[in-house]
């Protein structure tokens, strides 16, 4: 499977990895690989990679999986947010989109208590705080029906 375009490891992660993913409940999927730091609103599943549309602009309970990625802690250089576009109007963010840097930095996650799930962005070159969120989820544990 080493041999899939980006779009085909995307579609596949929706396709196969998403239902398990979801059917247990897991509250943050963190994720590395592009250079770049990106994180979505809880969001309506999506037949590709790119996701659906925005359930909610907040994280307090959300019934689905929230998606973060960061993965640009430093060189070889950034990404873009158009590596993978066939057309303009494809470039740049995703429907469930809420922040995007493509400075280098890393992701700080601090679980205050057993609600309460903090993420922070954090610039590598002076510490500045790109991002800062709280997931805050009453109720853990396996979902009920697949949106799948």
């Amino acid at each position: 499977a080493s041999n899939l375009t980006v779009k085909q490891a995307a579609d596949a992660v929706i396709t196969d990895l998403m239902p398990i993913i979801h059917a247990g409940g897991v509250d943050l999927y963190v994720a590395g690989h592009w250079h770049y730091y990106e994180s979505l609103w809880p969001s309506a599943v999506g037949k590709t990679g790119i996701g659906g549309g925005i359930l909610e602009k907040n994280f307090l309970n959300p019934n689905v999986t929230v998606h973060v990625t960061s993965g640009n802690g430093g060189p070889p250089g950034a990404d873009n947010f158009n590596e993978d576009c066939k057309d303009k109007k494809d470039c740049g963010s995703i429907p469930a989109t809420r922040s995007q840097s493509v400075n280098f930095g890393y992701g700080r996650l601090i679980a205050h208590n057993s609600t309460h799930l903090q993420f922070l962005q954090i610039r590598n070159n002076d510490s500045v705080v790109e991002d800062d969120w709280v997931i805050e989820q009453w109720s853990h544990g396996p979902r009920g029906d697949s949106p799948w």
